[in-house]
């Protein structure tokens, strides 16, 4: 976490004043102008020859303590020494190492660059000591983190203020108060949590029993708790092992414990996973543990963490439900303390990326990723608005477009047409250069696309009506597209759920092979494409050309050899009124004269 000087500079030399919440009085003790004033030796204040007649006598100077400074005479005051100045004149551990008992320094000249200062008996380098020297980097963090919240706070006493004056507006106030309380919520959370951290990693350095670390080993490891017993387990390992889940094995019996009688629970029971889901069974063992407390209930803070559900296992089966008269067992004491709620808490939190240290720690991602979601919503409602102009044209049976660069196409003009009166569709067709690759999603491409998607989604819809109809029939016929192919039509006829006939056309497939027999194959290869049941076809029907009502090489008589059973041909009425239609005109000139006139 990265700090601006003034709050550095503050924590390193005016301690004693935050403490007591005193205003750091600057015109007194001096801030440099230039941050960087000091570092490059630029610095001016004092001539060589004033440092040289102006001695500091000081008596404790302990570690660059901000208290010496009182020391300086009157007159050095006037000057504003700076913070820094004074830093460059104290003389540090080493030099005070070659005379201990003496009560006063005797400061010599300044170098020229700042570097060092010369004394009675040698030249010591600078070397900048920090207020505590028992501070470290977490401290300051910690701190700073303790200052923001307290800024915050005196946020909350204005805005109690404003309840209290005039001018107050309900509606203000309680936005306010809703954002007051949601930023404190964050930053108490993400202070607590680097707490605790802090303190792990303190505990980790002060315990002297051996453990087996495995921070640098492979993310995969055994999700059996027996075998984690002893191990500290990185972030990469707990995310494996969340994803994996409660190690939970079942089987027809588990183990008895022999020191249990026969007559009460002597062995664990699988039933117990249904009701707690961060219950886990170690087969090696023969021991329950609690996953939540296994991976999470090491916290300072949970020091009466039950190890035997976290390390050692527990196998009283007799006791796991009841320990007696009006006495819960170990399942309901230990999944209702709040040692295991403190640790299920803490994996849920681990496992939300929001509150990870590295998200959390940086405001900027944490406005990226909320900025990436709010992109990822909005492109959502881009899309649902594209597939309905897609749906409309379709169920009107009314052309996309022209061609391919076609500007003037339905598509585009009903989109146009929508966006006048949706903001956001507005913002999306004027703003492309906004978005990766300059995207629209109002290409030739991108409505075949919305097409192919609304046709699968249509004919699984489809299919689901005809699958749960139990019974269908089969219709089929074969035309030439513009380029002189041959494509085949599958329609299914069937009965929905209201007892209302249906025909719906779900495919269409090229076909190479016209003969009964290639007709027939293409049929069955077409329904198991739908994964329809073809033990549900009853009926089939085709117009009555040789190839399709043929008795013997025919489409409706192969169709009944493949499925190992006779289906009932019908032909097709269309074609047989069309036929009707079409012998009579050649037969009777009356007919033909009244069809002529229509």
């Amino acid at each position: 976490m990265e700090f601006d000087y003034k709050t550095k500079h503050n924590l390193k030399f005016h301690k004693h004043f935050l403490n007591t919440r005193k205003v750091i009085p600057y015109s007194v003790l001096g801030a440099p102008k230039n941050t960087f004033e000091v570092a490059t030796g630029t610095s001016s204040k004092f001539s060589k020859t004033e440092l040289s007649t102006e001695r500091l006598q000081t008596t404790s100077l302990c570690d660059g303590d901000s208290t010496s400074l009182m020391c300086l005479d009157d007159r050095q005051k006037r000057r504003k020494i700076d913070i820094s100045d004074i830093e460059n004149i104290i003389v540090m551990e080493t030099s005070l190492a070659h005379d201990e008992t003496s009560s006063s320094l005797d400061c010599g000249s300044l170098c020229d660059d700042g570097s060092c200062i010369e004394t009675e008996n040698a030249t010591c380098p600078m070397i900048e000591q920090p207020l505590n020297s028992s501070a470290t980097k977490v401290d300051y963090e910690i701190a700073g983190m303790v200052g923001d919240t307290i800024e915050l706070l005196e946020k909350g006493k204005a805005l109690y203020e404003s309840f209290e004056g005039e001018g107050y507006c309900e509606v203000i106030f309680m936005s306010s108060v809703e954002d007051f309380a949601s930023e404190l919520n964050d930053k108490s959370h993400f202070l607590l949590s680097s707490t605790e951290k802090a303190i792990s990693i303190q505990a980790e350095k002060v315990n002297v029993t051996p453990s087996i670390t495995a921070g640098t080993e492979s993310c995969v490891i055994s999700n059996d708790p027996a075998e984690r017993k002893g191990i500290q387990l990185n972030d990469q390992q707990k995310h494996f092992l969340i994803s994996k889940g409660s190690y939970q094995p079942l089987f027809k019996d588990y183990p008895c414990n022999k020191a249990i009688s026969k007559s009460k629970q002597n062995s664990f029971s699988s039933k117990w996973y249904e009701t707690l889901p961060y219950l886990e069974y170690s087969p090696s063992l023969d021991r329950a543990f609690c996953f939540a407390c296994s991976l999470f209930g090491n916290n300072p803070r949970s020091s009466c963490t039950e190890t035997s559900w976290s390390h050692d296992g527990v196998n009283r089966w007799d006791k796991m439900k009841s320990r007696g008269k009006n006495k819960k067992g170990k399942l309901f004491e230990h999944f209702n303390s709040s040692s295991h709620r403190l640790a299920a808490e803490r994996l849920r939190s681990f496992k939300l990326e929001s509150t990870h240290v590295d998200v959390v720690i940086s405001s900027a991602r944490k406005k990226q990723l909320a900025q990436e979601e709010q992109e990822r919503l909005q492109n959502r409602k881009v899309i649902n608005v594209l597939l309905d102009c897609c749906r409309y044209l379709s169920r009107q049976a009314l052309a996309f477009r022209g061609s391919d660069n076609d500007i003037n196409g339905n598509f585009r003009q009903i989109v146009n047409l929508v966006s006048r009166w949706i903001p956001f569709m507005k913002n999306w067709i004027v703003t492309p250069h906004s978005r990766p690759y300059h995207v629209t999603y109002l290409s030739a491409k991108s409505q075949n696309e919305f097409i192919s998607i609304l046709g699968s989604e249509t004919r699984k819809i489809l299919t689901e009506q005809v699958r749960s109809s139990g019974v269908y029939a089969v219709m089929a016929d074969t035309t030439p597209d513009i380029g002189h192919v041959d494509q085949i039509s599958l329609i299914l006829r069937f009965v929905n759920e209201q007892f209302q006939i249906e025909e719906r056309l779900l495919m269409i497939s090229e076909i190479n092979d016209k003969t009964g027999d290639g007709f027939a194959q293409k049929v069955i290869k077409m329904l198991e494409e739908l994964q329809l049941p073809l033990t549900s076809v009853r009926f089939q029907c085709y117009d009555t050309t040789a190839s399709m009502s043929g008795a013997y090489n025919g489409a409706q008589a192969k169709l009944s050899e493949h499925l190992g059973r006779t289906i009932p041909y019908i032909t097709c009425m269309g074609h047989k009124t069309n036929l009707c239609v079409e012998h009579s005109c050649k037969v009777s000139l009356m007919i033909d004269e009244f069809f002529f006139t229509l």
